[in-house]
């Protein structure tokens, strides 16, 4: 959500002379050294995303076990979360009688199902649109380099079909995820979905092209503030393996993949 913050902090640890080599605690050691820096009151690390490790200032290093170094570094990708809303999560979890072992944030997660190593050491953005919000989130060199959450997502859509054709939200639900469409030229014009708009005695048919009058402006306005939100990112390279697309509030839509590959280039 939008009280998510990523902070980039370096940890050093000596490798004493009588071990040989760099072993998982050495590096445990040195992520846990990352953690070591001033933070607001209110926030919480949830997670240490080592983006490179360094020994004996040797860069470039994305696993340092079994090597031999006297200094070991890593350069951290630090993910900070509101303390509230950690503990908001947690203890709805522990109420349904359940623990928590760890945290994770959510395009993270994604990632680790959708995205393969080669797309996240290219350069990838991960957009995930949901039903009330959209996250973004950009990879590069196989770490997550910025994100943003846009507070919007595939709830906009049905709430202007509830409204623009006075029906029950839950109906506006169901008639977006079987008849929207988001390109006007790619919707059919035979009136062949039947509404019964709320006050109304009969039912009537409109046509998919009527739909997606209601839809298209939409869809296009949650892609305008997905490119925004990239733009803002200042990302440094380009991103070779472009844009990856989830989750149920758009991908399902009709003409919506085609849309976002026009406003996106």
């Amino acid at each position: 959500g939008g009280n998510i913050s990523l902070l980039t902090n370096r940890g050093v640890v000596a490798i004493p002379r009588n071990e040989s080599e760099i072993t998982p605690q050495g590096v445990e050691r040195v992520i846990q050294a990352a953690k070591i820096m001033a933070i607001p009151y209110d926030r919480e690390i949830i997670d240490v995303i080592p983006r490179e490790f360094i020994v004996d200032g040797c860069d470039g290093i994305k696993d340092p076990v079994g090597m031999a170094g006297t200094r070991l570094e890593v350069s951290a990708c630090i993910v900070l979360g509101l303390l509230t809303a950690i503990q908001n999560i947690v203890r709805c979890v522990q109420r349904a009688g359940l623990s928590v072992e760890s945290m994770i944030l959510r395009p993270l997660a994604a990632a680790e199902m959708l995205l393969t190593e080669d797309e996240m050491d290219m350069g990838v953005v991960l957009v995930d649109v949901g039903a009330g919000t959209t996250e973004i989130a950009a990879f590069q060199e196989g770490c997550i380099t910025a994100y943003d959450m846009i507070p919007i997502g595939g709830d906009l859509i049905t709430n202007d079909i509830a409204i623009g054709l006075r029906l029950p939200y839950s109906y506006a639900e169901e008639i977006k995820c079987k008849y929207a469409c988001a390109l006007s030229y790619m919707a059919s014009d035979k009136p062949d979905i039947e509404i019964q708009s709320l006050g109304d005695s009969f039912s009537r048919k409109i046509s998919q092209k009527d739909l997606t009058a209601v839809v298209e402006p939409r869809v296009q306005e949650i892609l305008s503030y997905i490119i925004k939100s990239i733009k803002g990112f200042d990302l440094k390279a380009m991103l070779p393996a472009g844009i990856v697309f989830t989750g149920g509030g758009l991908v399902h839509i009709k003409g919506a993949l085609e849309m976002s590959q026009q406003l996106l280039n």
